[in-house]
């Protein structure tokens, strides 16, 4: 390659934090772990990925270049870390390209086009010259670079016969103020902020299928089972994250079976961290709470909490999710069974393990006497051990 050059855009992003080495884009796109060549209207588009190993962490460089081998123009470069996909390994130049837009871009549309977040090898015909208003993804050649989105594309127009066509090589516009987070934070999700697109998998694929056909308890139980046992996937990004967001994601996740639960929720004499209610019978309701295990102290606040300052006795179940970094489960679930076990509310008979068939998960229930009436307390131990190798 006797020219390299990279964009002026591209220099600008210069930030010790997010910047990326000249000589490591350079290197990705000459010594290329993997690479697609996309050819559309006589004109190619090169998307290179390598792994960046001598980082901390390791993340995999992503490059989008134009031109010829004897002159490659770089559009952008980014940092793509293993916390965007645990596929991260197998994916194409091109899929591991979409699966970032899809996280950190926004939707774009062209005239009365499908909204999408990438345009690649795409045209558009249109019956009129479009006006501003109408091309929300602008039509640049270049890359410019916004307070808070940067928006790239490669166009062409193309009039002939009074239809106008529209040709995207590429196109896309990027959250650039959630990408730079992502990147300060190395890879770990900016602000604590779940992936929306995976959550929506979750709730429809997995959740609600799961749930037909059940009981209210029935349905509380499953969620709250497979939270745990879905967080265990991917520890790395529930990991860094406190009780509160940990609970906001699970408020999303709730409310998309029960709209009427509710986060911090006055009961008793303190804030229930979520509060669930049938819609079918409004005289039922569940409460729960989160806690992070820090020892033996953390395990007695946790029950604390939910059967004596935040109970009422008119609850129909009563659950404690605890969350866990230690590499070693089972001592800390036998030491949250005695702790329970001791508790003077808590029926020393009515332990049972509730984990369904095949599950691995560390859940299981009592009976507490909670202001004359029995009560189900259950327990749910989330195991989120990470250690990156």
């Amino acid at each position: 390659m006797s020219n390299f050059e990279i964009s002026p855009c591209l220099k600008s992003r210069n930030d010790p934090d997010i910047g990326i080495r000249a000589q490591h884009i350079e290197n990705a796109i000459r010594s290329a772990d993997k690479s697609n060549e996309i050819v559309f209207d006589n004109s190619k588009l090169l998307i290179c990925t390598k792994r960046i190993e001598c980082a901390n962490p390791s993340y995999v460089l992503l490059t989008i270049s134009t031109g010829s081998v004897n002159n490659v123009n770089v559009m952008d470069a980014y940092k793509i870390y293993p916390t965007l996909t645990r596929h991260i390994k197998d994916l194409s130049p091109v899929e591991l390209l979409r699966e970032f837009i899809e996280q950190f871009g926004l939707n774009c549309q062209i005239a009365n086009g499908d909204k999408k977040k990438l345009f690649l090898s795409h045209t558009c015909n249109l019956s009129h010259i479009p006006t501003n208003s109408e091309i929300n993804l602008q039509p640049i050649v270049n890359i410019n670079l916004h307070k808070d989105y940067l928006i790239s594309s490669i166009i062409k127009w193309d009039y002939e016969n009074d239809l106008i066509s529209v040709k995207y090589h590429i196109g896309y516009c990027l959250n650039v103020d959630a990408y730079s987070k992502w990147v300060k934070s190395r890879g770990k999700l900016a602000q604590g902020k779940p992936n929306r697109i995976k959550l929506e998998h979750f709730i429809n694929n997995t959740i609600l299928p799961h749930i037909k056909g059940k009981t209210f308890s029935e349905k509380v139980f499953t969620a709250i089972h497979d939270f745990c046992f879905y967080c265990r996937q991917d520890p790395e990004s529930i990991n860094i994250l406190n009780e509160e967001r940990i609970r906001g994601i699970f408020l999303i996740i709730i409310k998309s079976i029960f709209s009427s639960a509710e986060a911090e929720s006055y009961h008793y004499n303190g804030k229930s961290d979520f509060k669930i209610i049938n819609p079918d019978n409004p005289y039922e309701i569940i409460t729960g709470e989160f806690k992070w295990w820090t020892g033996k102290k953390s395990g007695e606040e946790a029950l604390h909490q939910a059967i004596r300052k935040h109970a009422t006795g008119q609850e129909k179940d009563i659950y404690t999710v605890i969350l866990s970094r230690n590499k070693e489960s089972l001592p800390v679930f036998t030491k949250l069974k005695e702790i329970y076990q001791n508790a003077k509310e808590v029926n020393l008979d009515s332990f049972s393990s509730t984990a369904p068939i095949g599950s691995k998960e560390k859940c299981c229930s009592f009976i507490a006497n909670i202001r004359g009436d029995n009560i189900p307390l259950h327990l749910c131990l989330a195991d989120l051990y990470f250690k990156r190798e």
